[in-house]
Protein backbone atom coordinates (compact mmCIF):
# COMPACT_ATOMS: atom_id res chain seq x y z
CA UNK A 1 0.00 0.00 0.00
CA UNK A 2 2.79 2.34 0.23
CA UNK A 3 3.04 3.34 -3.01
CA UNK A 4 -0.97 3.75 -3.45
CA UNK A 5 -3.06 6.13 -4.74
CA UNK A 6 -5.12 7.86 -1.76
CA UNK A 7 -7.62 6.51 -3.23
CA UNK A 8 -7.22 2.86 -1.94
CA UNK A 9 -8.80 1.69 0.94
CA UNK A 10 -8.16 -1.75 2.95
CA UNK A 11 -10.93 -3.07 4.70
CA UNK A 12 -10.61 -6.57 6.83
CA UNK A 13 -11.56 -8.18 9.76
CA UNK A 14 -8.83 -8.14 12.09
CA UNK A 15 -6.46 -4.92 10.93
CA UNK A 16 -5.53 -4.00 14.68
CA UNK A 17 -3.91 -5.62 16.72
CA UNK A 18 -1.72 -8.83 15.29
CA UNK A 19 -2.97 -7.90 11.66
CA UNK A 20 -4.98 -10.65 10.75
CA UNK A 21 -4.59 -14.30 11.03
CA UNK A 22 -1.79 -14.46 8.55
CA UNK A 23 -0.35 -11.00 10.10
CA UNK A 24 -0.35 -9.47 6.40
CA UNK A 25 -1.96 -6.07 7.67
CA UNK A 26 0.09 -5.69 10.77
CA UNK A 27 1.12 -2.08 11.28
CA UNK A 28 -0.68 -0.77 8.18
CA UNK A 29 -3.46 1.42 10.01
CA UNK A 30 -0.36 3.04 11.76
CA UNK A 31 1.12 3.76 9.20
CA UNK A 32 -1.96 4.24 6.69
CA UNK A 33 -4.46 6.14 9.45
CA UNK A 34 -7.92 4.77 10.40
CA UNK A 35 -9.57 6.39 7.27
CA UNK A 36 -7.57 4.49 5.05
CA UNK A 37 -7.44 1.23 6.59
CA UNK A 38 -10.28 0.09 9.32
CA UNK A 39 -11.58 -3.17 10.63
CA UNK A 40 -14.74 -4.78 9.25
CA UNK A 41 -17.82 -6.92 10.96
CA UNK A 42 -17.51 -10.60 10.94
CA UNK A 43 -19.85 -10.03 8.13
CA UNK A 44 -18.70 -11.60 4.57
CA UNK A 45 -21.28 -10.24 2.25
CA UNK A 46 -21.75 -6.75 4.32
CA UNK A 47 -17.60 -6.40 3.55
CA UNK A 48 -17.86 -7.03 -0.03
CA UNK A 49 -20.82 -5.41 -0.24
CA UNK A 50 -19.02 -1.89 0.89
CA UNK A 51 -16.07 -2.38 -1.00
CA UNK A 52 -18.83 -2.76 -4.51
CA UNK A 53 -20.23 0.24 -3.44
CA UNK A 54 -16.70 2.38 -2.66
CA UNK A 55 -15.91 1.13 -5.78
CA UNK A 56 -18.80 2.19 -7.69
CA UNK A 57 -17.97 5.80 -5.73
CA UNK A 58 -14.54 5.76 -7.20
CA UNK A 59 -12.06 4.55 -4.40
CA UNK A 60 -10.06 1.36 -4.81
CA UNK A 61 -10.85 -1.24 -1.87
CA UNK A 62 -8.81 -3.97 -0.99
CA UNK A 63 -10.91 -6.67 1.30
CA UNK A 64 -10.22 -9.56 2.95
CA UNK A 65 -12.09 -12.89 3.48
CA UNK A 66 -9.88 -14.55 5.80
CA UNK A 67 -10.10 -18.13 4.41
CA UNK A 68 -12.06 -19.82 1.04
CA UNK A 69 -15.05 -21.48 3.02
CA UNK A 70 -15.73 -18.04 4.78
CA UNK A 71 -16.67 -16.76 1.34
CA UNK A 72 -20.16 -17.99 0.72
CA UNK A 73 -22.36 -15.72 2.30
CA UNK A 74 -20.77 -12.96 0.24
CA UNK A 75 -21.60 -14.52 -3.15
CA UNK A 76 -24.54 -13.12 -4.12
CA UNK A 77 -22.43 -9.63 -3.34
CA UNK A 78 -19.82 -10.94 -5.89
CA UNK A 79 -22.07 -12.75 -8.32
CA UNK A 80 -25.00 -10.15 -8.53
CA UNK A 81 -23.39 -7.04 -8.00
CA UNK A 82 -19.92 -6.74 -8.65
CA UNK A 83 -19.43 -9.12 -11.65
CA UNK A 84 -22.19 -7.71 -13.30
CA UNK A 85 -21.94 -3.62 -12.17
CA UNK A 86 -20.70 -2.40 -15.91
CA UNK A 87 -23.29 -4.51 -17.44
CA UNK A 88 -26.29 -3.43 -15.13
CA UNK A 89 -25.72 0.10 -15.71
CA UNK A 90 -24.61 0.40 -19.59
CA UNK A 91 -21.13 0.78 -18.76
CA UNK A 92 -21.41 3.98 -16.30
CA UNK A 93 -19.89 2.15 -13.33
CA UNK A 94 -17.23 -0.18 -13.07
CA UNK A 95 -16.17 -1.83 -9.69
CA UNK A 96 -12.56 -2.00 -9.33
CA UNK A 97 -11.83 -4.19 -5.95
CA UNK A 98 -9.78 -6.51 -5.21
CA UNK A 99 -11.00 -9.63 -2.61
CA UNK A 100 -8.12 -11.90 -1.05
CA UNK A 101 -8.80 -14.81 -0.17
CA UNK A 102 -6.88 -17.55 1.95
CA UNK A 103 -7.39 -20.93 -0.07
CA UNK A 104 -6.23 -24.62 0.20
CA UNK A 105 -5.21 -27.10 2.73
CA UNK A 106 -1.89 -25.75 3.65
CA UNK A 107 -2.82 -25.21 7.73
CA UNK A 108 -2.24 -27.79 10.16
CA UNK A 109 -5.32 -28.32 12.39
CA UNK A 110 -7.75 -26.30 9.67
CA UNK A 111 -10.05 -29.50 9.11
CA UNK A 112 -12.78 -28.84 6.91
CA UNK A 113 -13.66 -25.07 7.71
CA UNK A 114 -10.22 -23.36 6.51
CA UNK A 115 -9.24 -25.74 3.82
CA UNK A 116 -11.60 -25.25 0.98
CA UNK A 117 -10.26 -25.09 -2.19
CA UNK A 118 -13.33 -23.68 -4.63
CA UNK A 119 -11.66 -21.13 -6.85
CA UNK A 120 -13.00 -22.36 -9.69
CA UNK A 121 -16.27 -21.18 -8.91
CA UNK A 122 -15.63 -17.76 -9.88
CA UNK A 123 -14.41 -19.01 -13.25
CA UNK A 124 -17.85 -18.58 -15.38
CA UNK A 125 -18.51 -15.10 -13.83
CA UNK A 126 -17.99 -12.56 -16.12
CA UNK A 127 -16.84 -9.44 -15.46
CA UNK A 128 -14.70 -10.87 -12.42
CA UNK A 129 -11.61 -12.15 -13.00
CA UNK A 130 -9.10 -14.25 -10.92
CA UNK A 131 -5.55 -14.49 -9.76
CA UNK A 132 -3.78 -17.36 -7.96
CA UNK A 133 -0.33 -16.80 -7.28
CA UNK A 134 2.16 -19.56 -7.40
CA UNK A 135 4.13 -18.18 -4.92
CA UNK A 136 4.25 -15.33 -2.51
CA UNK A 137 6.46 -12.52 -4.95
CA UNK A 138 3.61 -12.83 -7.12
CA UNK A 139 1.44 -11.74 -4.81
CA UNK A 140 1.68 -8.41 -4.78
CA UNK A 141 1.35 -7.58 -8.42
CA UNK A 142 -1.81 -9.09 -8.37
CA UNK A 143 -3.04 -6.76 -6.44
CA UNK A 144 -2.71 -4.32 -8.83
CA UNK A 145 -5.76 -4.13 -10.45
CA UNK A 146 -7.23 -2.17 -13.76
CA UNK A 147 -10.36 -0.34 -13.98
CA UNK A 148 -11.28 -2.87 -17.53
CA UNK A 149 -13.17 -4.70 -15.38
Amino acid sequence: MADCSREEYLTKKMVKGKGGVFKLTYGLQMDFGPDRVFNAPLAEASIVGRAVGMATRGLKPVVEIQFFDYIWPAMMQIRNELSVMRWRSSNAFSSPLVIRVATGGYLTGGAVYHSQCGESIFNPHAGAARRVPVQCPGCRRLTAYSDSL
